[in-house]
């Protein structure tokens, strides 16, 4: 499907104390491309992919600068993944719901002006691995990065 996908995420995320939170995230992808063989090899059959991924994360912070805070965090994965070709075939079609596992380390950038406190940037990495249909080499996952806004309450 290429390198040039833009899934949309919304997440939620909840401090305890000053270095540990809980968080669960959710997002959409639909994307165009060609349906690859078992081997991986491409061919012309027209495929639609859906992904909507559901992420439950761990993450611990450290202040490393006034306003910029690291962290690092781990979790489980639970994706539904549908598959539609544009040909008329028994497998035209497969969804399912499929699980795995994420690490993520970023910062978050927290705004200085009072009039907008509480709200700030996140950039982060993740690296995803979800068992798509068991043991095949092009699983979906792998190394995402994120830039997002956050408000806190």
């Amino acid at each position: 499907y290429g390198d040039d996908t833009y899934p949309v995420f919304a997440f939620f995320e909840r401090r305890f104390g000053k270095v540990f939170a809980v968080g669960v995230e959710t997002g959409f992808l639909k994307k165009t491309g060609e349906r690859m063989t078992v081997s991986g090899e491409s061919t012309d059959i027209p495929t639609k992919l859906t992904l909507v991924p559901v992420a439950v994360s761990m993450k611990l912070y450290m202040e490393l600068f006034p306003h910029i805070s690291g962290f690092i965090g781990v979790g489980p994965d639970y994706w539904y993944c549908r598959e539609k070709t544009g040909i008329t075939v028994s497998d035209s079609k497969t969804e399912k719901w499929v699980g795995g596992w994420h690490g993520r380390a970023g910062l978050t950038l927290h705004n200085m002006d009072p009039r907008y406190e509480n709200t700030g940037a996140v950039i982060e990495a993740v690296y995803s691995e979800i068992d798509r249909f068991g043991g095949n080499p092009t699983d979906i996952g792998g190394v995402g990065f994120r830039l997002g806004f956050f408000y806190g309450f």
